[in-house]
């Protein structure tokens, strides 16, 4: 009977730290958290908030094909600004693997010249470099507007 005690109460210590450390360790907040610094970054057109959040070996894939390293991306930013935004009820889906994650969501890109909204489904691809997440790719589909 001692030895079923002492059991359950160690699968119980073990069970209860274990949790502990699994919610310690989820990085979800701080990638939600990231994002919405990056797009803060793009919409303000801060370029070194925006290079401080990328990789040095950064690819950017645009919804027309056209693929940029960081710096043509930084470029293309400051030649084309825009303000980039989710909805408050987005549903963005974070996946982890150890130090990479990637995070897939809508976004909307509102260019200056006061035309609609383009909504684009958007990959991006986290690294946890150094101890912090860095943004090392981004994906953008075109969403078609409903009709």
């Amino acid at each position: 009977m001692r030895k079923i005690i002492l059991g359950v109460c160690f699968l119980l210590v073990t069970a209860v730290s274990g949790a502990g450390v699994l919610h310690a360790q989820s990085p979800n907040a701080e990638l939600m958290k990231l994002d919405a610094q990056r797009m803060k970054a793009i919409s303000d057109a801060d370029m070194t908030a925006v290079g401080a959040l990328l990789a040095d070996d950064y690819i950017h894939v645009h919804a027309v094909g056209t693929i940029m390293n960081k710096s043509e991306y930084i470029a293309n930013l400051e030649k084309s600004p825009r303000k980039s935004y989710r909805a408050p009820d987005a549903k963005v889906s974070i996946r982890v693997y150890g130090d990479i994650a990637i995070m897939v969501g809508p976004q909307f890109n509102q260019m200056p010249n006061g035309g609609d909204p383009v909504e684009y489904a958007v990959t991006v691809i986290w690294h946890k470099i150094g101890g912090s997440w860095k943004q090392v790719g981004a994906a953008y589909s075109p969403i078609p507007k409903k009709k």
